[in-house]
């Protein structure tokens, strides 16, 4: 993500973010949301990159998402959407896509759909459950 050496508050942030990754993967979303709330937490100081303070946060975005806690996962994203826009990253997008759809706000979560798919095309599939295929393809 980055090439400058990072701050020793900077990295406390990215090996907390790294963690939180790690069990995501895991599928152990409690413990990942507890890593990343930790991150977010830290980059909230002041004391770090833009860069980094943003990807974090995008990151607690999608951990929200995971942990059901959808409102909170579309405040967050929405916070980090022009960031995660400007580097061609979806993940903003999709966290605010998969919990409005997630609430059932169908109509809502279209332009970020349509977002996704003007940016990553078919694969826009691959990153939704099938039940929610149907959906998709009727917002696009």
């Amino acid at each position: 993500m980055m090439h400058e050496e990072l701050k020793p508050t900077e990295q406390a942030a990215f090996d907390r973010a790294n963690r939180g990754i790690e069990l995501g993967v895991d599928a152990k979303h409690a413990q990942s949301l507890e890593e990343w709330r930790a991150a977010t937490e830290i980059v909230g100081s002041g004391d770090v990159r833009e860069d980094l303070a943003q990807w974090v946060k995008s990151g607690y975005g999608a951990a929200l998402y995971d942990t059901g806690a959808y409102a909170e996962a579309i405040e967050i994203a929405l916070e980090t959407l022009q960031w995660s826009e400007a580097q061609r990253s979806v993940l903003s997008l999709l966290t605010v896509a998969r919990s409005q759809l997630a609430l059932g706000y169908t109509d809502a979560a279209k332009p970020y759909l349509q977002k996704i798919h003007e940016r990553i095309g078919a694969d826009i599939y691959e990153q939704f459950e099938d039940d929610k295929h149907a959906t998709i393809r009727s917002a696009l």
